[in-house]
């Protein structure tokens, strides 16, 4: 715009070099390693969760999505800072644990698989270089024997860091290794993504323009749910998209309002089992306490009387 030279340097290699490099990299014995510890670790899968959750789904899935807005507030924030730290997790693994444990809760399983994007930058040579190379890795969450949320820390931080060992291999590469059959999209491994983004992007100045950035609401959901987060400076802010086959918003808002929940209750009480973590928000532990047994202003409700089927007739009534 101004007529003058690019400042920048000449790149010492070109984005294809990389393609080149990472082509011939995956056509030998390293590709047999990488997927050698992905069927290992992806053995015996379990069906993807959330299927029909709250409605049955479509048998032609339209993929119609919406999102909504999700606030850490910040003292919860620096609380999952805190208890991270003690249990030498990042951040990311501590919220990863709290979520997958929220999909356990939702589901009854305890074998959670969570989709999470990584950078894949790994090489100096790459750090600087324009190109896509995000990567999707499949991070398989062990809920069983319902573990205190503080013993479930070392387990998600063990297996994440095994998954960031092995991230260079392409996620279509691995769903085609392991379905041959289906197509090669990562909804076949799972239905639920967690997006982090720590490093977000700094304002762009242009001269004479004034620029910004915007969301653009699509109006389509990739998966079932993905829970977006992004870092800044202590907050926490984010989204949760959703499609519509399967979610209203109203049962989006109570399941935000029960990862908040969640959140603090671990932060609070990391020695408490998984399912003896609160999650219920005042106004619902309210209403399923005091509302629904007829108490809502403090006076108890006459007992019903008659046979076992009638009173609990009544009471449901």
């Amino acid at each position: 715009m101004a007529g003058l030279p690019s400042p920048l340097p000449e790149p010492a290699i070109q984005y294809a070099d990389y393609a080149a490099w990472q082509r011939r990299r995956l056509a030998g014995g390293y590709l047999a390693e990488q997927l050698g510890y992905w069927r290992e670790q992806l053995a015996d899968l379990p069906a993807p969760v959330l299927e029909g959750d709250r409605r049955p789904a479509q048998a032609r899935r339209q993929h119609r999505g919406a999102r909504l807005e999700l606030a850490i507030p910040d003292p919860l924030a620096a609380s999952l800072a805190e208890l991270s730290q003690r249990h030498q997790v990042t951040r990311f693994m501590t919220v990863l644990a709290a979520f997958a444990a929220l999909v356990g809760r939702l589901t009854g399983g305890d074998d959670i698989p969570l989709g999470a994007t990584v950078a894949n930058r790994n090489h100096l040579e790459i750090e600087q270089l324009i190109g896509f190379f995000v990567n999707t890795l499949v991070l398989r969450t062990d809920l069983s024997a319902d573990p205190p949320f503080a013993e479930l820390l070392p387990r998600v931080r063990r297996m994440a860091l095994d998954a960031y060992a092995h991230e260079e291999l392409p996620i279509e590469r691995l769903a085609a290794e392991l379905h041959p059959l289906r197509p090669a999209r990562e909804s076949s491994l799972f239905q639920v993504m967690v997006a982090w983004q720590s490093a977000p992007l700094p304002a762009l100045e242009l001269p004479r323009l004034a620029v910004s950035s915007r969301e653009i609401e699509t109006g389509t959901a990739k998966f079932d749910l993905t829970l977006i987060l992004v870092e800044q400076g202590a907050s926490l802010l984010g989204v949760i998209e959703y499609d519509l086959d399967l979610f209203d918003r109203a049962t989006v808002l109570r399941l935000v309002g029960h990862f908040r929940g969640l959140l603090a209750a671990a932060a609070a009480s990391p020695e408490r089992r998984l399912s003896a973590l609160p999650m219920l928000t005042a106004a619902e532990r309210h209403q399923a306490l005091r509302e629904w047994s007829g108490d809502a202003d403090g006076s108890a409700a006459a007992a019903p009387s008659g046979s076992l089927a009638a009173r609990f007739a009544a009471v449901a009534a």
